[in-house]
């Protein structure tokens, strides 16, 4: 779908899932620098049992220390690697908050009780908590506070049980008490205040982000060369997807000259199951960026995840307009070079349903004729799965190497599997060397129309001039398969109609 057709919730989703990462982060970096901070104090702890000759207290006070180191390095791990939510990082938030509160109550009653100057243990607490997870002012009085409530209900409940802390309430030490509970409830106070300005001007930056003409909203992905961004072109009042490049000082001149010729590859093409470009350029402090038509759907790797092998009929169809795509970009001597099945983008235009784009122009490269070539030997370009005999060998990519990937395509969508199934990568390179892949009927496990199983089978041939001399013959090879059941637009808005009620879309722009 088009910029004009993405749902508001999908915009939603993914600024709530880019905040909740972000939030992850931080807490994360929290616990990293806890589980180095906390354990140090217990030379506090022992020191100050032995002022106030409370020894016999100090195996306790050590343990306590190391439960809670422990306790803090098993949070770090649930954040790190347990993809936590955002109520459960919640409810992990308020609980290492309540139970280090409550630890450091624990170790003030052994340093004087209610008159302990640990109360400063409680205060770092809160300091540490809002200023390195910044937050809305209700979420850092729950948990901070929280926290910060352990020092008076330990000092309570130890008055209830331990006869000298309760005499401590009739003498001075109440007063010190007080003045403590005042500091505490003044740092709770102050950074909840400072951790709310701080969460608010962070939203502000979000909101507030650009690169040349565009407010960047929410990032929709991630990959070795950048980031995709589905972004704001308030002077044509529309929505793009923008990929935007990493800092060069993190990358080679080979992915800065690959993302440039991406750009211009793209933008040459104008066929519209090709992916738009709309602009390529650079920000103020030289981050370079592709602003490209916003697209909503499946890949095909995700639609054959989804729908399992799909009806010749409408692989047929999608192939087609594939061929349609690469036509183009062959005339202009334009190889792909990548041609998988997630660089092919299923979505609609309008009332045409099952409306495929061609991505992803990274690894393209420009050619004249079909012709090979050994200047580039040893250097493997594309997706190991399927990759053409030619270029598994390490010869230059031809336009008919993107035939041969295409037809890989097409075997993929019809059986559901590769070519070469579980195979690792040297194997996989050697098999489309030298070994002929199951014919798709045999490995689908039911015969499919002779003439589409020729045309496969064609692509497929370890040597190029063997294949269909161009996409255009390809495309016209598929056009007369006669006993062939069509795919009909209803059958296409029929599927999408039932699949948007189960299966989540993709937002995408580019690989």
């Amino acid at each position: 779908m088009n910029v004009g057709g993405i749902a508001q919730s999908t915009l939603v989703s993914g600024k709530r899932n880019q905040l909740l990462e972000e939030r992850r982060a931080a807490y994360e970096r929290l616990l990293f620098i806890a589980v180095f901070v906390w354990p140090p104090f217990g030379v506090l702890d022992v020191l100050g049992a032995r002022l106030w000759h409370h020894e016999q207290s100090v195996p306790g006070l050590i343990t306590l220390r190391v439960i809670g180191a422990v306790l803090i390095a098993v949070a770090y791990g649930a954040v790190r690697w347990g993809g936590l939510g955002s109520a459960a990082l919640t409810i992990l938030d308020v609980s290492i908050c309540m139970l280090l509160g409550t630890f450091v109550g624990i170790i003030g009653v052994e340093h004087g009780g209610i008159g302990s100057r640990d109360f400063a243990g409680i205060i770092l607490l809160v300091v540490a908590r809002t200023t390195l997870v910044p937050s809305h002012w209700m979420r850092t009085l729950f948990t901070a506070g929280g926290g910060a409530l352990t020092w008076p209900a330990v000092m309570g409940v130890e008055a209830f049980f331990v006869p000298d802390v309760r005499a401590q309430w009739a003498g001075h030490a109440a007063g010190d008490f007080v003045y403590g509970a005042l500091f505490i409830l003044g740092a709770v106070a102050l950074c909840t205040a400072g951790g709310h300005a701080q969460w608010r001007a962070r939203q502000q930056i979000h909101q507030a982000r650009r690169l040349g003409n565009y407010r960047l909203k929410v990032r929709i992905g991630s990959g070795g060369n950048g980031d995709v961004w589905i972004a704001r072109q308030d002077a044509l009042n529309r929505d793009v997807a923008l990929k935007v490049l990493k800092e060069r000082g993190d990358l080679n001149e080979e992915k800065i000259r690959r993302f440039e010729r991406e750009a211009r590859s793209a933008a040459s093409l104008t066929h519209p199951n090709t992916i738009r470009i709309f602009e390529f350029g650079a920000s103020d402090d030289g981050v370079l960026f592709i602003a490209m038509e916003l697209l909503e759907g499946l890949d095909v790797d995700a639609l054959v995840e989804v729908a399992g092998p799909l009806p010749a009929g409408r692989a047929v169809k999608l192939v087609r307009q594939a061929c349609a795509s690469l036509a183009e970009a062959h005339v202009k001597g334009i190889v792909h070079r990548d041609i998988k099945p997630a660089n092919f983008f299923v979505s609609h235009a309008g009332e045409e349903y099952d409306f495929i784009k061609l991505l992803d122009f990274g690894v393209a490269r420009v050619v004249e004729g079909d012709r090979p070539s050994l200047t580039e030997t040893g250097i493997l370009f594309g997706t190991p799965a399927y990759m053409s005999p030619e270029v598994c060998a390490g010869e230059r990519a031809s336009t008919r190497s993107d035939i041969y990937s295409l037809g890989a395509v097409l075997y993929y969508m019809l059986t559901g599997t590769q070519l070469f199934p579980d195979r690792n990568f040297a194997e996989t390179v050697m098999s489309h060397i030298s070994k002929t892949p199951e014919l798709p009927s045999v490995r689908l496990g039911k015969p499919l129309p002779e003439k589409l199983e020729m045309a496969i089978m064609r692509c497929l041939h370890k040597k190029r001039e063997d294949r269909f001399r161009s996409v255009r013959e390809l495309d016209e090879a598929l056009s007369a398969i006669d006993d062939l059941t069509a795919w009909t637009k209803d059958d296409a808005r029929t599927w999408w109609t039932g699949a948007r009620a189960s299966v989540t879309m993709r937002v995408r722009g580019a690989a």
